[in-house]
C-alpha cells in the first residue's frame, strides 16, 4: 500500500517507508499600521506551502535497490520536474515539486554498500507550474 506517491514514485508500507511528514501551509497577511488599535489584516492569499517526508531505509535488509528511488527523485527534481502528491488515502494535495534532497548514508559493508541511508525530501506547492512566470495575457 502506497502512503505517499509523486508522479511515478510512491512510498510503500515496509521497510523503505518514510517516518515522519511535516505539511505547513501559511497565509499572507497585510497589516497596515492604525493608530490607537491593532493593525486589521487583510489577506491576500496564500503563502508557500512545504510537505517535508523524512525517513530511513536499510539497504541490506531489503530485495532490489531502494536507495535507487531517492537517487531518481534527485534527478528528476534537478530537471525541474513538477508533478502530482498523493496521499495514500488518494487525497490530492496538487502539483509539486522537490526542491531538496538530502541523505546520510552509514555503517558501510566492505564493498561501499551503506547498510543505512536516512533522508529527508522537500516538496513546495508548484502553482507557477513548473517554475515558469505566470501570465493572465498569451505569449
Amino acid at each position: 500500500m502506497s502512503l505517499l506517491i509523486w508522479g511515478d514514485y510512491s512510498f510503500n508500507a515496509g521497510a523503505a517507508s518514510f517516518e515522519e511528514l511535516t505539511h505547513k501551509w501559511a497565509g499572507r497577511w497585510s497589516k497596515p499600521p492604525v493608530f490607537g488599535r491593532r493593525p486589521p489584516g487583510q489577506y491576500l492569499g496564500p503563502a508557500e506551502e512545504d510537505l517535508t517526508v523524512k525517513g530511513t531505509i536499510y539497504p541490506a535488509a531489503m530485495d532490489g535497490d531502494p536507495f535507487g528511488q531517492i537517487v531518481a527523485m534527485q534527478q528528476a527534481a534537478g530537471a525541474g520536474a513538477v508533478d502530482m502528491l498523493f496521499s495514500g488515502g488518494g487525497d490530492a494535495f496538487g502539483l509539486f515539486r522537490l526542491e531538496e534532497v538530502e541523505y546520510r548514508a552509514s555503517s558501510h559493508l566492505p564493498d561501499g554498500r551503506p547498510q543505512k541511508v536516512e533522508y529527508t525530501l522537500k516538496f513546495s506547492a508548484a502553482d507557477d507550474f513548473g517554475g515558469g512566470i505566470f501570465a493572465f495575457w498569451p505569449a
